[in-house]
């Protein structure tokens, strides 16, 4: 059949763009299996708090199918340039529009059944190593993998409608084409494209807006909703930038004589200029690429690093109750027998009183009630008799004076003023009985004032009385002692912390969102490579006749190579610069948004940061590096 052996041919001839679109398409197969194996084919939904878990990677799964979507069609359309020329030949040696569609069909299903299959061979093999990871990561000793045909199935059709839909739009292309101008088509030139500056300034003024709106974030849960939206605008802002503002900037280096009339820049800027308002949406989409996979690398990690410090401010003993009124006899006795019978024994209690958490915000020294998404702390209050008793301290306070205790270290105020009361502070930075009440994601302060009445006073609210106590036994009787007691006290599973228990389901939450963001990163940097390898392999196709002609009016081997790097290192520096700029923005509402799941330590993301952005700057001049090899190839041939 010949139009199998010209889609055969085309594959095979234009290995250097085939094979990097096979390989990504493996990966991304081979991931979203990964992602469906960990569904169908592990008893994840049916371990303690697995459901967390699976609902991570269900999102995960409809992140990565969407990415891996728009990547596949946007490489597709970079191999349709040098496809449509040759289909332009066919049709003039006698090939009609449907044998030009079989041709098409054909070599998208050979691309797909290659990269399925192997995707699928390559999933199939480290779903074992990812089960094994995430039972470490969830600290599920009981998770295990069953192999089943569900996931394979649904892996193929994902990628059967990806490819389906993209033959389709094949089809529709070839619809009003006649030979002459499919021929021409491929090579027909690009203009200058007009640079606006009012564009090119709306641009710079909305990624500032976006940069704002992040840098004056709160933690609070409005932090969400300012994410959302400083991502809008700087996603608007980027591609404004780099789509207009490149243009413009351009321009600016090709008026500046002394710049411009060099080998080396005027054919970079030449050659940039030709072709930027595709060029920079590439530009903008490997830079936002790259942010993205800094921001999800980054909180995941972060999560996982400082979720035993999370832990600590949950409770620092392994059983905290919080309730409205004190434990009695019985409930006393309760807790002893139930302790004897899962052979734990209770060690170091103790008791305390503080006033009820009031929610408000914490700002300019000013502290005011309220309830909305705005609130960010929880004040509770209590006398400096306990925290000296419980601390093992001396301190002494006046009526005006008191102790304020943070979980972040954070407030330096020398005074504050609640309920119109100005307090002289003293910041303290250990309270070994502090809590979170009701599990609440507003951060807790707590004010130690000279007596009971003047901590009333600061905070006019019911007493709680807390009572917490360390356990000494295996693990697994620890927990289910835990576990149970809210039962055994018939009380809201709010009110009591279980240190075994909060453990179990952070790993559940932090380990699943590492495990998400390793995939999804993963998937984003493949994306990330195959985008620049494209946009490297027909640039360098559609400069490879400009160097010629250069080279024939004299243009020396040495200054081609100088022009070529000067080229491709401009266009590689601008997408990384962009997205260390746009994290770097991004950190204080990035902060805030953990802080949210009360992580207040800023030096694991600051740690973290560093780290990520370092290991993504040494991949990224890998594939510079690949991919500048391939372009010069290109020219040089």
């Amino acid at each position: 059949m010949i139009q199998f052996k010209l889609a055969y041919h085309h594959l095979v001839k234009n290995k250097n763009q085939s094979l990097p679109f096979i390989f990504s398409n493996t990966i991304w197969v081979a991931v979203v299996y990964i992602f469906l194996a960990m569904l169908y084919d592990t008893n994840l939904k049916n371990i303690s708090f697995g459901a967390i878990a699976v609902a991570l990677m269900q999102l995960g799964l409809g992140f990565v199918i969407l990415v891996s979507g728009l990547a596949i069609i946007y490489a597709e359309q970079t191999l349709s340039k040098q496809r449509t020329k040759e289909l332009g030949l066919y049709s003039m040696l006698g090939l009609n529009k449907h044998n030009l569609r079989q041709v098409i069909g054909i070599e998208n299903l050979l691309f797909y059944a290659i990269s399925t299959g192997l995707g699928l061979i390559i999933g199939i093999t480290f779903s074992k190593l990812s089960v094994m990871s995430l039972r470490v990561l969830l600290n599920f000793e009981h998770l295990h993998q069953t192999l089943t045909i569900k996931p394979i199935a649904i892996a193929a059709i994902i990628f059967a409608i990806i490819f389906l839909l993209l033959t389709l739009y094949d089809f529709w292309g070839l619809r009003h084409i006649n030979p002459i101008t499919l021929w021409h088509k491929a090579s027909k030139a690009e203009t200058v494209p007009k640079g606006h500056t009012f564009l090119a300034i709306t641009g710079l003024i909305v990624l500032i807006m976006g940069y704002y709106i992040s840098i004056s974030s709160r933690a609070s849960l409005s932090a969400f909703l300012q994410m959302m939206v400083a991502i809008m605008l700087v996603v608007a802002g980027t591609y404004l930038i780099f789509i207009i503002g490149s243009i413009v900037f351009l321009k600016l280096l090709k008026q500046n004589e002394n710049y411009y009339y060099k080998p080396k820049n005027f054919i970079a800027v030449a050659n940039m200029l030709f072709r930027m308002k595709q060029n920079g949406a590439g530009l903008a989409t490997i830079s936002l690429l790259c942010t993205a996979t800094l921001v999800s690398i980054i909180a995941s990690v972060s999560l996982v690093a400082g979720q035993n410090n999370l832990l600590n401010l949950w409770s620092q003993r392994d059983i905290q109750i919080v309730s409205t009124s004190p434990i009695n006899l019985v409930q006393n006795e309760q807790i002893t027998q139930f302790a004897s019978k899962t052979n734990i024994s209770l060690q170091s209690r103790r008791q305390m009183t503080v006033t009820m958490p009031t929610n408000g915000e914490l700002k300019n020294n000013y502290f005011k009630a309220n309830n909305s998404l705005k609130t960010e702390v929880a004040i509770s209050s209590l006398d400096l008799q306990q925290y000296n008793h419980i601390e093992g301290t001396h301190y002494h306070l006046a009526d005006d004076e008191i102790l304020l205790y943070s979980p972040d270290n954070t407030y330096q105020g020398k005074e504050i003023i609640i309920h119109g009361h100005k307090y002289k502070v003293k910041p303290v930075t250990s309270f070994n009985t502090s809590f979170v009440y009701n599990h609440s994601t507003y951060k807790p302060i707590f004010i130690i004032a000279k007596s009971q009445a003047i901590a009333q006073k600061i905070n006019p609210t019911p007493v709680l009385y807390v009572t917490s106590f360390n356990t000494v036994g295996t693990k697994s009787a620890c927990k289910q002692f835990g576990e149970k007691l809210p039962n055994l006290l018939n009380a809201d599973p709010a009110s009591i912390t279980s240190r075994f228990v909060i453990k179990d389901l952070f790993g559940s939450l932090f380990g699943g969102f590492l495990f998400i963001g390793v995939l999804i990163s993963l998937v984003m940097i493949c994306a990330t490579a195959m985008i620049i390898y494209y946009k490297q392999v027909s640039e360098g196709y559609s400069d490879k006749a400009n160097y010629a002609i250069m080279r024939q009016l004299g243009l020396s081997q040495q200054e081609t190579r100088k022009a070529i790097n000067s080229q491709v290192l401009t266009v590689f520096i601008l997408p990384i610069v962009g997205a260390v700029i746009n994290l770097a923005f991004a950190l204080p509402v990035l902060k805030n948004v953990l802080s949210v799941f009360s992580m207040y330590n800023i030096n694991i993301l600051i740690s973290v940061s560093f780290i990520c952005i370092a290991l993504l700057i040494i991949i990224y001049m890998l594939i510079y590096w690949a991919t500048t090899v391939v372009y010069k190839q290109i020219i040089a041939s």
